[in-house]
């Protein structure tokens, strides 16, 4: 159980470090925060979402999340639209400005991650990749 706390002091302090290192190689609008980016690629992953909802995926306060969307609105990324069935109900899509950042974002985040994972042996880049998928599970299964 000790070795368990160790690692995970270790991976606490190496996780902020690959944030950063891995922003600075992507970051294209330098306006959107890494909060927007992440709500845009959800967004993006979903095509059309409520708020309520997203504010509950992303684990923040419907508060929160509606600053962020009308940044997002704002700067022509997002757009709302009401659900034709309740017209209470708000829905966010990606606007045509929006998809073109969020593609662009994937597209210099894959090269970032070529450049470092060219580094790594073929062996380490799957299993790397394999607990990564195992951990993306585990907190969608989870509120860990």
């Amino acid at each position: 159980m000790q070795k368990i706390k160790v690692i995970a002091g270790q991976i606490a302090w190496l996780v902020p470090k690959l944030l950063r290192g891995l922003r600075a190689g992507f970051m294209v609008a330098p306006q959107v925060t890494t909060s927007q980016v992440v709500t845009l690629m959800r967004i993006y992953e979903k095509t059309r979402t409520r708020i309520g909802d997203l504010s509950k995926e992303m684990h923040v306060s419907p508060p929160t999340i509606t600053g962020v969307i009308d940044r997002l609105v704002r700067y022509g990324y997002l757009k709302r639209t009401h659900d034709s069935l309740d017209r209470r109900v708000v829905n966010v899509e990606l606007t045509d400005k929006g998809k073109t950042l969020v593609e662009h974002l994937l597209s210099e985040i894959n090269k970032r991650w070529y450049k470092i994972l060219v580094h790594l042996t073929e062996e380490e880049r799957e299993n790397y990749l394999k607990i990564l998928k195992r951990i993306v599970q585990i907190l969608d299964k989870e509120d860990v």
